[in-house]
């Protein structure tokens, strides 16, 4: 049996590695105060360090952490670190919520995706520039999801029969919308101490129900089988059609 370690997948790794990381820092910071102290012979009690120096009331003022450094010679710092179990009796749940504006061409069945908003509070912001590249790269995947990807298997034998990805489409340059995205930058200090929780799923999962839902807004019609593909649009909206003549006919008696 090693340390505890979850799992580095499912939109935790920085939930998992993050608190570790933080310790190891601390840990390795710890030793570079010890050995400064033992350098300048001062008590190590009363050094801090900040902004890259050194500072005591026992000094006659801040000194660069590079000039203790380069006295230390072969000393080695290795900072170790782990991270504790999640808190017992509560739930770390990342929270999103995304809305779609697009068209639907009811002659082709064509949708058109024209911007896609996606709101996520998934704790602290740990690195903006990634972590907005990981909720685009969700929204194109629930794209894909809920209006290409469709995988067809043979019944009989159970083999996916989808030969290539002209067989099976994944959207393209062409087909991705305008992404409006936001972060709740909100540390949660109860899941861990970085206070960051996973973005890696939470922007795939509301993608299709989002342009389902717009879509029925639009069709005012709903289709319950994803991918929603142009031929199950017109079928549809010829099924809708059909519905409101055969009404036409019903006599009104009151």
């Amino acid at each position: 049996m090693g340390p505890y370690a979850p799992l580095s997948a499912g939109s935790m790794t920085i939930p998992s590695v993050g608190p570790a990381v933080r310790f190891a820092a601390h840990d390795a910071r710890e030793q570079l105060l010890e050995v400064a102290a033992q350098v300048l012979q001062v008590p190590r009690d009363s050094m801090e360090m900040k902004d890259g120096s050194l500072h005591s009331p026992a000094l006659s003022g801040p000194v660069a952490l590079g000039d203790v450094l380069s006295n230390v010679r072969n000393f080695m710092v290795i900072g170790k670190g782990a991270r504790s179990p999640n808190p017992e009796g509560q739930h770390v749940n990342t929270f999103g919520a995304q809305f779609v504006q697009l068209a639907v061409d009811t002659e082709t069945g064509e949708v058109r995706v024209e911007k896609i908003v996606a709101v996520h509070d998934s704790g602290r912001v740990i690195n903006p520039l990634t972590l907005s590249s990981q909720i685009e790269g969700g929204v194109f995947q629930g794209m894909g999801f809920g209006l290409f990807e469709q995988r067809i298997v043979d019944r009989n034998t159970g083999v996916v029969v989808n030969g290539n990805l002209e067989d099976y489409k994944v959207a393209t340059c062409g087909d991705i919308p305008e992404v409006v995205q936001e972060m709740v930058d909100r540390p949660d200090p109860q899941a861990n101490n970085v206070g960051a929780k996973g973005v890696g799923e939470p922007p795939i999962i509301p993608t299709a129900a989002a342009l389902a839902n717009a879509l029925a807004d639009a069709l005012q019609v709903r289709i319950k089988e994803l991918p929603i593909t142009r031929d199950k649009i017109l079928q549809a909206l010829a099924g809708e059609k059909l519905n409101l003549s055969t009404k036409s006919q019903v006599p009104n008696n009151g």
